[in-house]
């Protein structure tokens, strides 16, 4: 794709995205509008199980009334408050059957669960009715029998967990709807402000909702543990009223805070919640204390009078709440979708206008931008051509115009550069030229200082020698033992003398032979050079351990000077050690094939490895152990010419190893 065609995609590109954020932010609006329509029956579900949970509760209360006091009055309330639990129900489940039908997930086993908890209502209901009946025909030990064994099957067992679990559910349903809210007003950028304020309302009202859910389960938990503590005197029913207890007094305070927040947002009701509230703290510090009373005559054995006590408990201690607050939360959803929908139009228009001017002003832009590369390019064409002398001729104060002016000076600079670079690479070919010459020459000087040592020193070197072993055969008996001693001493260093131009041989064949590149059976040619020292010396015990071992490619004559120099030390340095041990074998060390030569002799100090491969270097006396300081070097030069490396490990007393490996690409596979 050209550069002409990309800068046209990135234009159009950046046009689509300007018009998916319009339909982004559309959407964003729809969703807000969606996400009031889950918020407002949330809270609707929230509010049916908070008042079915409190008119059962009081229902339960005038029983107990009814029972003690036999008050017709007690009666009628109880099948009032059945009429205003059938509307409770209802609304329970039509706003299950509303979530239902907007999409959230669950709301069929929330539906369940309502018909089930109204299926164990109604029995309820009419096992109550048949407590009032006993209780007409004088029957009250029967009656009380009856309430307690449906209040402990039928609400502690079955009622009230249906309802806890319901309420736990709708107040999460609650504040996710909330959530959903939140973020998708987050999608509308204009009327931020506004919309927040309006959601910190919606926000306090549904938690002073919450908070009165609370405190009228809390209340609720209380009374029936009360009731349960005074009727069968079981501790954990009063140890559950404590627990309760503490949870009513933090979900009172916490009531109290959202009525404060609520007044300082001057949302709907600030005005008539705190008197309210006020009330509602003195009724349930009465109730607390009637409640502490009636404990107090529990245990002291007055059951019926403490069951009386606390039938003087308000009746209306939470059910005032639950209209207002939920009319409050009903009255800021609305709020919201009306100042989204506003919010919405007028920000469409604007993004509408704001993308035709963007598409005006960017397709200007690329026609002015697309001229200008046309140009570039033309003068670019020209110096990749190899015309450097060509200049871009774009008079613009803008970013092509001064990328034009860097680019001609950037060619005068290149234009100098190639010159200078000429001169000098005429001049560089010059030396390389004079150095060779002079390297060739070098090479041939040492050439003939080897053929010198090879032949001119070779025979002064055996005739001397020669000369020397006839004079004393000759006068081996007649001459006095000195001159013995001295022809000895110079027979000995013609022999060293001999061996030093030997060894300068081999280590310039090391360094100037062509390699003749073939496998070498390591192994076997170590076997070969072992028995040849051992011919030497046939009286020392030494044992020899050859290894499998894989063949290497190398020239096989440097490679057996390799082998000879390595084994002969080892040989060497193994003749002082009692039980001598000469080892052969190959490793693998990551990708490289070692082969290894190990000795138990006098071995070394690695602090003094650097001198080991230096020519003339040694580790030794020459007292201790003779040898001329060339085979180690002559080892490694042919090792590095053969592409490899060499190097040892020694513990002075204890032996050595000697490690190489000939190159990656010369190995066997």
């Amino acid at each position: 794709m050209s550069f002409r065609a990309k800068l046209i995609f990135l234009v159009v590109l950046a046009n689509l995205l300007l018009c998916g954020v319009v339909w982004q932010l559309i959407t964003g609006a729809q969703s807000i509008k969606k996400q009031v329509q889950l918020f407002v029956p949330a809270v609707s579900y929230l509010q049916g199980i908070s008042a079915v949970n409190s008119a059962i509760t009081r229902q339960t209360k005038e029983i107990i009334d009814y029972l003690i006091l036999h008050d017709e009055l007690d009666r009628s309330e109880f099948i009032s408050l059945s009429v205003d639990l059938e509307k409770y129900f209802q609304l329970w489940r039509q706003s299950a059957v509303q979530q239902q039908a907007l999409g959230v997930e669950g709301e069929g086993d929330d539906l369940a669960l309502v018909d089930k908890t109204y299926t164990v209502y109604q029995d309820w209901y009419r096992s109550m009715l048949a407590v009032f009946a006993l209780t007409d025909k004088g029957n009250w030990g029967k009656a009380q029998k009856r309430f307690q064994e449906d209040l402990s099957a039928k609400l502690e067992m079955q009622l009230h967990p249906a309802i806890d679990a319901a309420l736990n559910d709708g107040l999460i349903e609650v504040e996710d709807a909330y959530h959903g809210l939140l973020l998708a007003v987050g999608l509308i950028p204009w009327g931020a402000e506004n919309n927040a304020i309006l959601l910190e309302k919606i926000h306090t009202s549904m938690n002073f909702l919450i908070g009165g859910n609370q405190i009228n389960a809390s209340v609720n938990t209380q009374f029936s543990m009360l009731v349960d503590y005074l009727l069968h005197n079981d501790e954990k029913s009063l140890q559950r009223f404590y627990r309760s207890q503490v949870m009513g007094d933090e979900a009172l305070a916490f009531w109290f805070q959202i009525a404060e927040k609520k007044a300082l947002l001057g949302t709907d009701l600030a005005r008539t919640a705190p008197l309210k509230l006020a009330n509602i703290e003195r009724t349930y510090q009465r109730f607390l204390q009637q409640a502490a009373s009636a404990i107090a005559l529990k245990k002291s054995g007055q059951t019926n009078a403490a069951l009386a006590l606390i039938v003087r408990h308000d009746d209306q201690l939470i059910s005032d709440f639950h209209s207002s607050t939920s009319q409050a939360v009903k009255e800021g959803a609305e709020s919201l979708i009306s100042r989204v929908t506003a919010f919405r139009m007028t920000g469409i228009m604007l993004l509408v206008i704001f993308l035709a001017v963007s598409s005006l002003l960017s397709i200007r832009m690329v026609r002015d931008m697309l001229f200008s590369l046309s140009t570039l390019n033309s003068g670019m064409t020209a110096i990749r051509s190899g015309d450097l002398a060509h200049r871009i001729l774009l008079k613009k104060n803008d970013v092509m115009g001064k990328l034009a002016q860097t680019f001609n000076s950037m060619m005068d600079s290149l234009l100098q550069t190639q010159t200078s670079l000429e001169r000098l690479t005429t001049e560089l070919e010059q030396r390389v030229e004079d150095r060779t010459t002079q390297l060739a020459s070098a090479n041939e000087d040492l050439e003939a200082f080897n053929a010198m040592v090879s032949h001119d020193l070779r025979s002064p070197l055996t005739a001397i020698s020669g000369y020397s072993q006839l004079l004393l055969l000759k006068h081996e008996e007649n001459s006095p033992e000195e001159i013995r001693n001295n022809l000895g001493k110079i027979i000995s260093a013609s022999g060293a003398m001999a061996r030093i131009v030997s060894s300068l041989e081999a280590l310039s064949q090391a360094s100037h032979r062509q390699l003749s590149l073939e496998p070498v059976d390591l192994g076997a040619m170590s076997a070969k050079i072992l028995d040849q020292l051992s011919a030497t010396l046939p009286q020392r015990k030494v044992e020899i351990t050859i290894n499998p071992a894989p063949d290497a490619i190398g020239d096989r004559d440097l490679v057996e000077i390799v082998l000879t120099n390595l084994l002969g030390n080892a040989w060497k340095y193994t003749g002082k050690t009692a039980a001598a041990k000469i080892e052969f074998g190959a490793q693998t060390q990551a990708t490289k094939q070692l082969w290894y030569i190990r000795d138990n002799g006098a071995g070394f100090d690695m602090g003094n490895a650097d001198q080991l491969f230096k020519t003339f270097g040694r580790l030794h006396s020459k007292i201790d152990f003779v040898g001329t300081g060339i085979g180690l070097s002559t080892v490694q030069r042919i090792i590095h010419r053969h592409g490899g490396e060499i190097w040892a490990d020694s513990k002075e007393g204890q032996g050595a190893t000697f490690y190489f490996h000939f190159g990656q690409e010369l190995l066997n596979s």
